[in-house]
């Protein structure tokens, strides 16, 4: 069964502008500036096999580093969102398994990649949100009411488009008889 839900557009990009921070300032500061101290970190790691496996630490950390703030940024902005998740994703998951998982000292770690594993699959799942400017283009007028001559709706679209479009006049949003720029 297929099931309709709002979502208010601020929502949205709060939570991809939020998500995005955590992996543009990780990968600045615990990647890049210093790979050394998470590249130890790795090697203190009960699954560090797991990490040896994809190559030498120091190299891991730099290229995760790189990801992470080129697809954070890609993610921050709205330029190819789904594909920014999926490649964020695919970095945060063995960094994940390798410092996080079998840690008693690293919950709190390990619960907060779950929940950013959350918000990055809300933009994979949702195919509406594959940008910044598709979900503007995808945004719709509140819901149709068909009249009993006219099946598809059109009469109630463009009296919808009509009111819109009689709000904006000369540069003025116009509401309840006051003007405010726009």
């Amino acid at each position: 069964m297929n099931h309709k839900v709002s979502v208010n557009k601020l929502s949205v990009t709060l939570l991809r502008v939020l998500t995005s921070g955590i992996f543009i300032v990780a990968g600045i500061n615990g990647h890049l500036v210093n790979p050394q101290k998470a590249a130890a970190r790795i090697g203190q790691a009960s699954l560090k096999e797991f990490a040896y496996f994809f190559g030498e630490p120091v190299w891991l950390v730099i290229v995760t580093g790189i990801v992470m703030v080129a697809a954070g940024i890609s993610f921050l902005i709205g330029f190819k969102i789904r594909w920014s998740a999926v490649v964020l994703v695919a970095v945060l998951l063995p960094i994940t398994i390798t410092i996080q998982i079998g840690q008693v000292n690293t919950l709190g770690p390990l619960f907060k990649n779950v929940a950013l594993f959350g918000s990055l699959l809300f933009f994979i799942i949702n195919d509406g949100f594959n940008s910044a400017s598709e979900m503007i283009e995808r945004e719709r007028p509140g819901p149709v009411v068909q009249y009993k001559n006219d099946p598809g709706g059109t009469r109630s679209a463009l009296k919808s488009m009509k009111k819109r479009l009689s709000t904006l006049r000369n540069g003025f949003f116009v509401t309840s008889g006051k003007d405010t720029k726009i």
